[in-house]
């Protein structure tokens, strides 16, 4: 009796292996829009993408790491003050999480887009020891200004504020700022 109920479910599970999967109409969109590069990572890359309805609209983010492992995040918590933390690191004790870059809304439309604020660590040496700042507020924090706009195609195009210009951009490049040869920050975000 037992080998037929394990023999049934193995069955079962081959069977589901090979049906395909049935898409609705809510299902999402996925489109990449950035990808980015570090000499702290040399030849990994990582992916931003966005999450759009079938008509077109923001959902959220999608973050694809070097270890290829894919972090949703809703626009809801995108707009939040928690945002999306993509980058994670370690305290030396392993008691603390530490956000090395985070993504953060600011009323972000799914239609229009928006503005979003991309908060990176510059210097890990400013942290607090034993103090998470999970909003990425303190001194050892910079920050960029976004924008995420549709293009006249219906596309979504990410855009870097700099010195009040807005320009598109589909690569970032983040170059690691270290001391006695490790890394322990962000010197420069270029962008491309």
């Amino acid at each position: 009796m037992k080998s037929r109920i394990i023999f049934a479910c193995l069955a079962l599970a081959t069977l589901a292996l090979f049906l395909p999967a049935k898409k609705t109409m809510a299902d999402e969109q996925e489109q990449v829009v950035a990808y980015a590069l570090s000499d702290a990572f040399p030849g990994k890359k990582t992916f931003f993408s966005i999450e759009t309805t079938p008509s077109g609209d923001l959902r959220g983010l999608k973050y694809k790491n070097e270890f290829n492992r894919t972090i949703p995040y809703t626009l809801a918590r995108v707009n939040s003050k928690a945002g999306a933390k993509t980058t994670k690191a370690r305290d030396k004790s392993g008691r603390f999480t530490i956000p090395v870059v985070g993504i953060f809304g600011k009323n972000v439309d799914p239609q229009r887009g928006g503005k979003l604020v991309m908060r990176y660590l510059a210097n890990g040496l400013q942290l607090t020891p034993g103090k998470p700042d999970p909003q990425m507020r303190s001194r050892a924090y910079a920050e960029k200004i976004l924008t995420i706009r549709k293009s006249g195609t219906g596309r979504w195009i990410l855009h870097v504020v700099e010195n009040g210009i807005e320009r598109p951009f589909s690569m970032m490049y983040f170059k690691a700022r270290k001391a006695f040869g490790m890394p322990i920050g962000i010197e420069e975000v270029h962008f491309g």
